[in-house]
C-alpha cells in the first residue's frame, strides 16, 4: 500500500445544477415575467428557475443576489435542488457574504433527500473541516452515498480513505473497488491510482469492478448533526460556477467551437496551455509520476503535435498529465473524449477547465 505522503484527497466542489419535478418546464422558459408571476405566487420550481436564470454567469441579467433570493425562497420549501445550490452559493461567496457553515447546512438539507452533489460537496467539507468539524468518518459516509450516485470524484476520495484507512478500515481490495468505479467513469487520476495500487498488491484483486449498491456505509450512514460553523475551515479548491437549467456534472452547454492548437511535438505542452483562453477546456488522458513513461505513451499513441503534457506539484512528488486539444465548451470536449476513448480502447478522458490546468502547471 502506498506511504500517505504519496497519496491525497482531491477535492474540487462540483455543482450539478438539477431541474427536479417539473422543474424543466419552467427552466426553459424565455419569459422571466411568467417566472416571477409564478414564484412570487409561491411556486418553489419556479422560484428555483428565476434563481437559476439570475444566477447565470455569462448572462446580461446575472444578479448573484437576486439569486439568492430566490433560491432561498424555493430553499425553504424544501426544494433540494435550489438547497443545494443555496449552498453553493454561500461557499463561493456569491449574493452573500462566504459562509462554509451555511454552505454545509444547506448542502445536509439537501443531501438528506439523496441529491448526490450535495452529498459529495458536505463529505468534502468533512474530510477538510471547512464550516464543520474535521470527521474523516462522516466524509467517507457521505461519498459511499454520493459514488453510489455516479459521481466519480466521490469514488476516487473514498478510495483514498480506505486506502489510507483514514476514517475507515484500511482495505487495499476495497480502495481498489471505489478507484475501479471512479476510473470506469473517466477519472484518471482513479486510473493512475488504481495501476499503482495493483503494482503494489500483486497477489491481491478487485473481484469486481463494480461496488455492490447495499455496501455497508450506505446501509449504516453516520448521523449527520448540525455543521459547526466555528470550526477551523481549510479551503478546498474553488467550486465550479453554478450553472442554471437542467443539466449533470458533465454537461455545461456553451456555443462555439475551437480548432485544435498545434502542441510543442511530444514535450512539455505548458507553453501550449499559457496561450489558450482559460474558459475553453482540454482533455486530460492520463496522469502519471514517471516522465519517461509518459513520453513513452504519447509516442505509441498519439501523432505529432496531436497531444502533450503538463507537469504539476502533488504532496511532494510530480505529476505528468497528457491533455489533448483545445476545446470551446464542455459538450464539445466531452464528445471528442468519447471519440479518443473508442480510438485509444481505454476509458474517456476527463474534461477539464484550461484555467485550472493553467493554474497547476509548473512546466
Amino acid at each position: 500500500m502506498c506511504a500517505p505522503a504519496a497519496l491525497a484527497l482531491l477535492l474540487s466542489t462540483i455543482a450539478i445544477a438539477v431541474g427536479g419535478p417539473g422543474a424543466d418546464a419552467f427552466a426553459g422558459s424565455s419569459d422571466v415575467t411568467v417566472l416571477l408571476r409564478q414564484a412570487e405566487n409561491g411556486d418553489a420550481r419556479a422560484a428555483f428557475a428565476l434563481g437559476m436564470r439570475y444566477a447565470r454567469p455569462d448572462d446580461s441579467s446575472r444578479d448573484d443576489e437576486e439569486a439568492v433570493r430566490w433560491l432561498r425562497q424555493a430553499a425553504e420549501q424544501g426544494l433540494a435542488e435550489a438547497q443545494y445550490n443555496l449552498g453553493i452559493m454561500y461557499a463561493q461567496g456569491r449574493g452573500v457574504a462566504r459562509d462554509p457553515g451555511q454552505s454545509a447546512d444547506w448542502y445536509r438539507q439537501a443531501a438528506e433527500q439523496g441529491l448526490a452533489g450535495a452529498q459529495y460537496n458536505l463529505g468534502a467539507q468533512y474530510a477538510v473541516g471547512e464550516g464543520v468539524a474535521r470527521d474523516e468518518k462522516r466524509a467517507a459516509s457521505w461519498f459511499e452515498r454520493a459514488a453510489l450516485q455516479d459521481i466519480p470524484e466521490a469514488a476516487y476520495n473514498l478510495g483514498v480513505l480506505y486506502d489510507l484507512g483514514r476514517g475507515v478500515t484500511a482495505d487495499a481490495a476495497t480502495a481498489m473497488k471505489w478507484y475501479e468505479r471512479a476510473a470506469a467513469r473517466g477519472y484518471h487520476p482513479a486510473a493512475s491510482r488504481l495501476a499503482a495500487l495493483r503494482a503494489a498488491n500483486p497477489g491481491l484483486a478487485a473481484k469486481s469492478t463494480a461496488v455492490p449498491s447495499n455496501a455497508s456505509l450506505a446501509d449504516n450512514p453516520v448521523d449527520s448533526p448540525k455543521a459547526d460553523s466555528s470550526a477551523s475551515a481549510t479551503a478546498t479548491d474553488g467550486p465550479a460556477a453554478v450553472s442554471p437549467g437542467t443539466a449533470s456534472a458533465s454537461t455545461t452547454v456553451e456555443p462555439g467551437t475551437v480548432a485544435q492548437a498545434p502542441m510543442a511535438g511530444r514535450r512539455s505542452a505548458s507553453a501550449w496551455l499559457a496561450d489558450l483562453d482559460p474558459d475553453h477546456y482540454t482533455l486530460q488522458v492520463l496522469s502519471h509520476t514517471n516522465e519517461a513513461s509518459v513520453r513513452r505513451y504519447l509516442e505509441e499513441n498519439f501523432d505529432d503535435d496531436e497531444a502533450g503534457y503538463f507537469a504539476f506539484r502533488l504532496d511532494g512528488k510530480t505529476w505528468y498529465t497528457v491533455v489533448y486539444g483545445e476545446f470551446a465548451n464542455h459538450s464539445q470536449a466531452k464528445t471528442a473524449g468519447q471519440s479518443l476513448a473508442t480510438r485509444l480502447r481505454g476509458p474517456e478522458p476527463w474534461v477539464r477547465k484550461i484555467a485550472i490546468i493553467q493554474k497547476a502547471a509548473i512546466r
